[in-house]
């Protein structure tokens, strides 16, 4: 993803809270307008080399790891956290690249 891609992403609130930051908190029932609710978002950025068929893939790929406590994701918040990413990534990359649904890993995890 270049650069300027990832400032898009950030103005969406990558920054604050991984892909479409803002939906993301109210995913979690938090009110995203909330300045110490806001603290309850935590990001982790890695960039590692990826291998596909163990060469490099000409596509990026992107795995995202949420995790919430137990019992605050059901089916429905599962989808929408997923869509909500995916959509951001492939808004951040323009149509670059074909098939976001297809490179783009959601884990939408609960912690006891």
């Amino acid at each position: 993803m270049t650069p300027s891609a990832r400032e898009r992403l950030d103005a969406d609130g990558v920054g604050p809270a991984v892909g479409k930051g803002v939906q993301l908190l109210e995913h979690e029932g938090v009110d995203p307008a909330n300045e110490t609710g806001r603290h309850l978002a935590w990001v982790f950025v890695h960039r590692p080399v990826v291998y596909v068929a163990g060469a490099l893939p000409k596509s990026p790929r992107y795995r995202f790891i949420c995790e919430v406590p137990e019992g605050q994701y059901n089916d429905e918040r599962r989808a929408a956290v997923t869509a909500g990413i995916t959509e951001a990534v492939a808004e951040a990359e323009n149509g670059a690249w074909p098939h976001p649904e297809r490179r783009i890993g959601v884990f939408t995890l609960e912690l006891p």
